[in-house]
């Protein structure tokens, strides 16, 4: 039987530890001695440069002569995340037809959520001009309302 004491010692590093991501990595210094390099990262910290909104409407995405329908999950300023049916490489540019505007961009993620269904990380802009600012569509408004309603 643990005591009262270790259960309460067990509940703060678990916590701990679904807080902070450790990271130990060997450094070679500048005499060639190795060193150990910690790196502590807080998961509850927001590092996007804008805030994201969620939403559900449906698009239609377009990449390299393929047609898709997409779900917009959520929207910011500079981005938005979809949900397809099939995934698409990174750095590819697309095209999303979202309330009547078309939004040119890049996949700058992609990854399986569970089968048939891929999230796409999308930033506005193309590789000429990035980033592309999305103040300007309805969509992101009603989602800024909806929030400061909360």
């Amino acid at each position: 039987m643990c005591s009262a004491k270790a259960r309460r010692n067990n509940a703060q590093t678990k916590d701990w530890k679904r807080r902070y991501e450790v990271t130990i990595a060997p450094r070679r210094r500048w005499d060639n001695t190795v060193t150990r390099m910690v790196r502590v990262i807080d998961r509850l910290q927001e590092r996007r440069a804008e805030p994201r909104y969620r939403v559900n409407e449906y698009s239609v995405l377009r990449s390299t002569g393929d047609i898709a329908a997409v779900r917009v999950l959520d929207i910011s300023a500079t981005g938005l995340r979809v949900s397809s049916v099939t995934p698409i490489p990174v750095n590819t540019p697309v095209e999303i037809q979202l309330d009547g505007a078309k939004i040119a961009g890049l996949v700058k993620n992609c990854y399986c959520q569970r089968v048939q269904e891929f999230q796409l990380g999308i930033l506005a802009g193309t590789l000429q001009v990035v980033p592309t600012r999305l103040d300007h569509l309805a969509v992101l408004r009603r989602a800024k309302a909806a929030h400061a309603a909360f």
